[in-house]
């Protein structure tokens, strides 16, 4: 990519460009989502133009789909003819945190193994008539180049439909990407984008022995109930196809548990009737009762709870007991169980988790229950070991108090509840706390 400070002059016949030039900079990309929030040169402060030139080869004869999304504005160019121009009559969109047009999007026939001069014409986010309709303005702005071959989506999932039929096992991957979620913006969808969950379906109703890989940073809904397993991924980086491959195969034991509520649907969400901002103002009218705080007051089912997960041992928890250590804002809670690991042949780890909840009227509004404390411990097959876990109990039982404009440490009875997730069949027992106490700081 070579940066300017004027656009180029395009011949009006074949769209070749006159480039006598002289470029400010030169940058080597390696992604086709080109970011320049950060970029800055003192050469031009204000404005900046960029050719991006690169050779295109496809394996495949047949229909090919190009695309631009730009925080500015741009052209493609193949082999000097224009493709795609998003340059003109622009539209806002989502890309790049709002400050981006709507995708523009043309289809070519691409030959294969032939060598196509792809280039695109990028002028930065001020040259965009976008940017003064008053949305934010990030930088230099940005530019999104897209190209993927086209399918007949019906006929790929029949196709898929033919290859479960004779298959002993299914892996199934779906998920979400950068285009789909990412910091800074709100998704668009619950569900699985495109006809991912039809996938899903159609596969299991000819397969029993279907595994369902998801990767998204966020829960999406989808036809979970119909097969066999679902593991959600996330986005591990580099190592993520070994991971998998190591739980599917049954080389190790898996041991994560969910750090949020899975919901059903959307609606189920404790945000779902005031997420958005209304007259510049942001209400967070779920008050305290956010995750599976909520689900447990609104006694609604979700798809898999807060601290869930499977593994490939079998784990009891067993009867657990708790000591007060000294008193008030100084004491602490050690509790102690064991943990039996039934399977006679798989070590694995389990996290064990300690909620407390107030048995004795509270002066203020609490949840249900809390996590106050966890431990991960590996129990090897066939054997038994003790958990112990130490929590202050001043985080144990405190709520703030918007009256003093401090901690309250609540003299009363407290129920401590142990599991495996926030709503397994939680073992539990009692302790009292003999005084009151306001504490400030942490």
């Amino acid at each position: 990519m070579r940066i300017y400070t004027s656009p180029p002059t395009i011949q009006p016949n074949n769209s070749e460009i006159t480039d006598t030039r002289e470029a400010i900079d030169v940058l080597k990309l390696d992604d086709s989502n080109v970011v320049l929030y950060d970029y800055s040169n003192a050469a031009a402060p204000d404005v900046v133009y960029a050719t991006i030139t690169a050779d295109l080869v496809v394996e495949n004869t047949d229909t090919y789909a190009f695309s631009l999304t730009v925080a500015g504005t741009a052209t493609l160019y193949l082999d000097n003819a224009l493709i795609v121009d998003n340059s003109h009559s622009q539209k806002r969109g989502t890309s790049f945190f709002g400050s981006g047009s709507v995708e523009q999007i043309n289809h070519v026939q691409l030959v294969a193994n032939r060598v196509y001069k792809l280039r695109v014409e990028f002028g930065s986010a001020a040259t965009s008539d976008l940017n003064k309709a008053g949305a934010p303005v990030f930088g230099a702005g940005g530019v999104r180049i897209g190209c993927v071959r086209c399918s007949n989506e019906s006929l790929e999932l029949d196709r898929a439909v033919e290859l479960a039929k004779t298959a002993d096992q299914v892996v199934v991957c779906v998920g979400l990407g950068p285009e789909w979620e990412s910091e800074g913006s709100d998704r668009s969808l619950y569900e699985l984008p495109g006809r991912q969950s039809e996938l899903i379906s159609r596969v299991a109703a000819i397969n029993k022995h279907v595994v369902v890989i998801i990767q998204s940073g966020t829960p999406v809904s989808g036809p979970w109930d119909q097969v066999a397993a679902v593991m959600q991924t996330w986005y591990g980086g580099n190592e993520l196809g070994h991971g998998i491959s190591d739980i599917v195969l049954g080389r190790e034991s898996p041991s994560g548990k969910l750090p949020l509520s899975w919901p059903r649907c959307i609606e189920d969400n404790p945000s779902f009737l005031s997420y958005r901002s209304e007259a510049g103002a942001c209400n967070y009218n779920e008050d305290i009762f956010v995750g599976y705080r909520f689900y447990d007051k609104t006694k609604r089912k979700v798809q898999w709870p807060f601290g869930f997960g499977l593994s490939y041992a079998s784990f009891i928890l067993q009867q657990p007991s708790v000591q007060l250590r000294g008193s008030g804002v100084d004491g602490n809670i050690l509790v102690t169980l064991p943990v039996c690991n039934n399977s006679a042949t798989t070590s694995g780890k389990e996290v064990i988790q300690v909620y407390v909840s107030r048995i004795t009227p509270s002066s203020v509004s609490r949840p249900v229950k809390e996590l106050k404390g966890f431990a991960k411990l590996f129990v090897a097959a066939g054997e038994t070991r003790q958990a112990a876990i130490e929590i202050p109990l001043k985080n144990a039982v405190s709520v703030w108090d918007v009256t003093t404009n401090s901690w309250l440490l609540e003299e009363g009875i407290y129920k401590l509840s142990v599991g495996n997730s926030s709503d397994s069949s939680l073992l539990s027992t009692q302790f009292q706390v003999p005084i009151t106490q306001h504490w400030r700081g942490l």
